[in-house]
């Protein structure tokens, strides 16, 4: 044993520890003090700038207010709405409106073309959509929609974080300019004429955020302004520190804070910094300023190694003291210790507490009696259990017949676990063997209450449980084997982890006759084909060899299929397991024999029919193989019903397909000329889904349902620019476009090039003829 124990440096640690401890905290008492106090300098230092920032953004929010009230108050604006919700968006009337209003916020823009990137008027109850890029369209067709979610949670001014102004998950059926690649702020101003709904759409107003950076450079770099969510309005501040910000829980910490003012420290890539923050009581805005601090931290480090040069002297000398002090301690209880460690009682004193050596020393004692009672215990049911094994496989000797000398009535019972694939799928084999051997115990346990029962685990799913009964009951041995298997298989049916079946041969007065018994039980265990799970099978009540075979008439599965019908299907089904289950003599040898000409004329009727497992969506290569698997004839009934179920699925499926298809390309091909018509029309009218109609249409032309109706009217104009003398806005009308100028800029991606111009070149080729 070494001459200092664990014991020793315990008790010197909680020395160290009472000395030290105090002046640490002094230390470190010291060192914070002074750094709240220079953090708080810095903090009123920086107020002033947060505030006047806080002003000038907020003003900046209230001219864009006032531009958008403009808009709101301008009686075109309102005409335009009333028009739109009375639904009234086909007449000349509505168009000049609809034109005078685009051209005003058009002029907008272009007055502030350095502060405003565009503007957009929606209306809520239509969904119409008109910008100052001069387009005209329905939201679900627009290329910048994702301001609409938060618009229709608040329906109050919103601003929204900087973005890009087009919605970049979606497919963008306008051709977009240069300005789309700017980031913008958005602000959302809530549109309420006089209608009764009171929500009739919004004004939404994209300003440069270069605009914004402008106004906040005037005062300092690292500043950042947030909304409630945490999101970034704008910000001028380096990129990887502003990300590395946003990410902190620092940065969260004063998003959620109810102080108007504050501030907070953080370190980002090893760099103290000071983040100070005003909140604003009427956006609800947070304005961020970040400030280094790692100058004061550097003045602070030099104060603290000089008080720490001060203390060494006083922590040497407390040092030596607790050594000192350590040693009275320890030496009594070390020189008792050695003696009991020279005597070899317990353990070895190494890396443990010798104070809790005599406990362990005790412990020990008295599990090793416990071990040596428990071994004996184990040995003399580890021998029962080898030859009950020898016996099984017909090895008889004469230590059976001294081991079981009592006169007995034996019999042998199989436990087997049902689905035992699954099963052994489910749980490793350390899982398996734990809930075989529980299941072992519970039976030795049942069966000891009406005499003596011996199990050994087989392999896979089987447990073999040898019976032994008092012969003055061998009239009643069946019943109460039969008892004890009901018992087994409540217990384990109240388990969602595994069922049992039972078997169970007959009684014999010899246990070297145990060996019939058991080969009696394994012949019953194959009828659970016919009896199913959780079921009790004497070897008694089983078919024999002599019986004769029964010939049981085919289904005919085959014309149903072709009728598609599955109610009959099933009927026909239930009705043919029926039969083999009355049968009695099915077992899971001879099963395949009454189902293979049933699962051949399935798989022909596939075969004829152009169809494959994989088309109706089968998992198994093999119906054959699946079946096989199968231990009771309900499973294999569910899985004949299964397979027919999806052959009458796929068919009727592509029946429907083929039919619904058609109907949506012939409405298109009479319709196109509308220019209302989009999905939503289709589907409504058709009486099928907006997506399963994008589906067809999809695997039909390869492309979306827009650009399939863009395409028949850019064929069709194609016509009337080479045969008519029409102006390009009255061909543009006739197709089913609004304007002119959306008509030009679908001809132009359709054709690359204008409408125009296709006409022109069509002229000079007849006159080159």
């Amino acid at each position: 044993m070494k001459a200092t124990g664990k014991l020793y440096r315990q008790l010197l640690m909680n020395f160290l520890i009472f000395l030290t401890i105090p002046i640490i905290i002094y230390i470190l008492f010291f060192q914070i003090s002074i750094a709240q106090y220079f953090k708080d300098i810095i903090h009123e230092s920086n107020k002033h700038q947060l505030l006047l920032l806080q002003n000038d953004f907020e003003q900046a929010i209230e001219s864009t207010k006032r531009n958008a009230l403009f808009i709101v108050l301008d009686q075109n604006v309102q005409e335009l709405f009333r028009l739109q919700n009375a639904g009234d968006s086909s007449s000349s009337h509505y168009l000049k409106k609809q034109i005078d209003v685009m051209s005003s916020i058009s002029d907008k823009v272009a007055s502030q073309d350095d502060i405003i990137h565009s503007i957009y008027i929606y209306n809520y109850q239509t969904g119409h959509l008109l910008t100052s890029d001069e387009i005209s369209t329905y939201e679900h067709n627009f290329y910048d929609t994702s301001w609409i979610s938060t618009y229709e949670a608040n329906h109050v001014f919103t601003i929204l974080p900087q973005r890009k102004p087009y919605d970049q998950d979606l497919a963008m059926p306008f051709l977009l300019d240069s300005k789309a690649n700017y980031d913008v702020i958005t602000m959302i101003y809530p549109i309420t004429t006089y209608s009764d709904g009171g929500k009739d759409g919004a004004i939404i107003l994209n300003i440069y955020k270069d605009a914004i950076d402008a106004l906040q450079s005037v005062y300092d770099e690292n500043y950042v302004i947030v909304d409630t969510k945490g999101d970034i309005i704008t910000s001028i501040a380096d990129e990887e520190l502003l990300l590395q910000v946003s990410q902190s829980k620092e940065f969260d910490e004063v998003i959620m804070s109810k102080n108007n003012l504050g501030y907070t420290e953080l370190t980002l890539d090893k760099e103290n910094y000071l983040m100070m923050y005003q909140n604003s009581l009427t956006t609800h805005f947070t304005y961020i300023k970040l400030a280094s601090i790692d100058n004061l931290y550097n003045l602070l480090n030099k104060a603290k190694f000089i008080l720490i040069f001060l203390t060494s002297f006083i922590l040497l000398t407390g040092i030596l003291y607790s050594i000192r002090r350590t040693q009275n301690f320890y030496n009594p209880v070390e020189r008792i210790m050695k003696q009991l460690n020279n005597k070899q009682i317990g353990t070895s004193l190494t890396n443990q507490n010798e104070l809790n050596f005599i406990y362990k020393a005790v412990d020990q004692l008295i599990e090793e009696d416990q071990k040596i009672t428990e071994l004996l215990k184990e040995n003399q049911n580890n021998i029962e259990k080898s030859q009950i094994l020898e016996l099984l496989r017909g090895k008889v000797d004469e230590e059976s017949n001294t081991l079981f000398q009592e006169p007995w009535l034996y019999c042998c019972i199989l436990l087997s676990i049902d689905q035992y694939k699954q099963f052994a799928e489910k749980y490793s084999y350390k899982d398996q063997y734990s809930f075989k051997t529980i299941l072992l115990h519970l039976a030795v346990e049942h069966i000891n209450q009406y005499g003596k029962g011996i199990g050994v685990l087989l392999e896979n799913d089987k447990i073999a449980v040898v019976t032994l009964i008092n012969p003055q009951q061998k009239s009643d041995i069946s019943t109460i084997i039969n008892m004890i298997g009901e018992k087994l298989i409540e217990k384990t049916s109240r388990l969602d982890t595994f069922s049992i079946s039972i078997s169970m041969g007959n009684a014999y007065n010899n246990i070297n006759e145990i060996r019939y018994s058991f080969l009696e039980a394994l012949e019953a265990l194959k009828y659970r084909m016919t009896y199913g799970y959780k079921s009790i099978i004497p070897y008694n009540k089983i078919p024999h060899e002599s019986d004769e075979p029964i010939e049981l008439p085919l289904p005919n599965i085959v014309s149903l299929l072709g009728k598609n019908d599955l109610e009959e299907v099933k009927v026909l089904l239930n009705q043919y397991f029926i039969d083999l289950k009355t049968m009695k003599n099915i077992n899971n040898e001879n099963v395949f024999n009454y189902l293979y000409p049933l699962i051949s004329s399935i798989m022909d009727f596939l075969y004829k029919s152009n169809l494959t497992m994989a088309q109706i969506s089968y998992d198994h290569s093999s119906i054959y193989h699946t079946v096989l698997e199968k231990e009771t004839l309900g499973e294999i009934q569910s899985e004949l019903f299964t397979l027919c179920h999806r052959i009458i699925d796929y068919r009727n499926k592509l029946a429907s397909e083929n039919n619904y298809i058609q109907r949506v390309l012939r409405y298109i091909d009479d319709h196109y000329t509308d220019p209302s018509l989009d999905i939503n029309k289709i589907a409504d009218d058709i009486g099928i889904s907006y997506s399963y109609i994008r589906k067809l249409i999809k695997e039909e032309t390869g492309n979306s349902v827009i650009h399939y109706i863009n395409h028949l009217r850019i064929q069709a104009s194609k016509d009337m620019l080479v045969g008519t003398q029409l102006k390009v806005k009255d061909i543009a009308l006739a197709v089913g476009y609004n304007t002119d100028q959306s008509y030009s800029r679908y001809f132009k991606k359709f054709e690359d090039m204008t409408p125009g111009e296709f006409r022109k070149n069509f002229t000079h080729s007849l006159q080159s003829d």
